[in-house]
């Protein structure tokens, strides 16, 4: 590739960063995690889609700047191989699990090894062995970059491997078009890897990125804008292919009385705080619901009344934990009830799980309070109102 070829297709990478980053300005400003791993991924791919052109318009030239600029934007490009092709991995796992501690067990090794590159790459600034830059400010190529090549590949595979083993957990839909990322990005690392002087990587995974968050934006259609879990037209969706697996339903007790002590922006973050504690406490392969204003449904793959008690158990024990820790100014009260989804229609099983949620409920305010309930808005699953 030619100079002039080497900034234009960079210049478009750094175009398509920031028009992604533009068209995902409210997303981030939710300050969900897989938002902040795609602001980060778009920030380097952007530094080293500027950076690739700087190492090459400074090739050769033989000035102190440019040679300290050499060193400092090819080093900078080996330092975002792995991490790019990490955040994509945290990114993939956090959009098909959305569980941050998750993150923090499983992947604690890719981050150690992560870390571990970086004191590699680092390295190179006094041993040479991934690359080096002669008197006459040349860059060469030397053959431990491959390794750098390879490692980045390695961890996108990673990816894949993730998103074909939740898909063998799910019978549903999910949204994540992988291979729109992964197609450019193959094509434009190896070639790249393969043929000295082409440059390809950043902007082929430009293309993947943008490609990709142009793809999930289907998925906003099935997404609770404010808690982030599926709503309740996925869950209509979903009861079709549901037979012979169980469910639970909450509600949170009180939470009309924490929008009138605290203000609704304290009960917004009180739903919040619900569906955090719902998806850590859901199975792998579970699937969390915000069914209709403070109440939430957990779908199970199983009809195991063991399991289901267990879980329950598990969300009792969080919600205790949360009230204990949060230093939040209310407490999380929770009303549960389950059923197993078997020879039922849809709504048939949604009154199960709501009768004994509701029975639960009557227990709980055994004392005489009244137990505000809504069933004239609530319908049934194919055609209540949806929240």
């Amino acid at each position: 590739m030619n100079l002039q070829s080497i900034v234009i297709t960079n210049c478009i990478g750094i175009a398509l960063t920031l028009l992604v980053l533009y068209s995902s300005h409210l997303a981030r400003k939710s300050k969900e995690t897989d938002s902040r791993l795609l602001t980060g991924m778009l920030l380097i791919l952007a530094s080293c889609c500027l950076m690739e052109m700087i190492s090459f318009l400074v090739d050769g030239v033989d000035t102190t700047f440019a040679w300290i600029m050499a060193w400092v934007s090819n080093t900078w490009i080996y330092l975002g191989n792995p991490t790019i092709a990490t955040l994509w991995l945290l990114f993939t796992d956090y959009h098909l699990h959305r569980k941050v501690e998750r993150l923090k067990t499983v992947y604690r090794p890719h981050l150690i090894i992560l870390a571990a590159s970086w004191i590699v790459i680092l390295g190179n600034l006094v041993w040479h062995y991934l690359f080096s830059i002669d008197e006459n400010n040349v860059y060469t190529r030397k053959t431990g970059a491959y390794i750098f090549f390879i490692l980045s590949i390695l961890i996108v595979v990673n990816s894949i491997v993730e998103v074909i083993r939740y898909r063998r957990c799910h019978t549903i839909e999910i949204f994540f078009p992988i291979w729109t990322f992964l197609t450019p990005f193959f094509i434009g690392v190896i070639l790249q890897m393969l043929i000295y002087g082409v440059s390809l990587g950043w902007c082929s995974t430009a293309i993947g990125i943008a490609a990709v968050y142009m793809s999930m934006q289907n998925e906003l259609a099935y997404r609770d804008v404010l808690t982030g879990l599926y709503n309740r037209h996925y869950l209509t969706l979903t009861l079709d292919s549901w037979e012979n697996r169980s469910g639970i339903m909450i509600d949170m007790d009180y939470f009309k009385e924490i929008n009138d002590r605290f203000g609704h922006s304290q009960g917004d973050e009180a739903l919040k705080d619900m569906a955090v504690i719902w998806r850590e406490c859901a199975p792998e392969n579970g699937i969390t619901i915000r069914f209709a204003g403070d109440e939430f449904i957990l779908l199970l793959p199983t009809n195991l009344e063991k399991i289901v008690r267990e879980t329950e158990g598990k969300i009792r024990d969080a919600v205790d934990e949360f009230n204990r820790v949060s230093g939040r100014p209310y407490h999380i009260s929770i009303s549960m009830g389950h059923a197993i989804y078997s020879h039922k229609t849809p709504d048939e099983f949604m009154e199960a799980i709501d009768r004994a949620m509701y029975l639960e409920k009557q227990q709980r305010h055994a004392n005489g309070e009244m137990v505000e309930r809504r069933h004239a808005d609530r319908g049934t699953v194919s055609k209540g109102k949806e929240s």
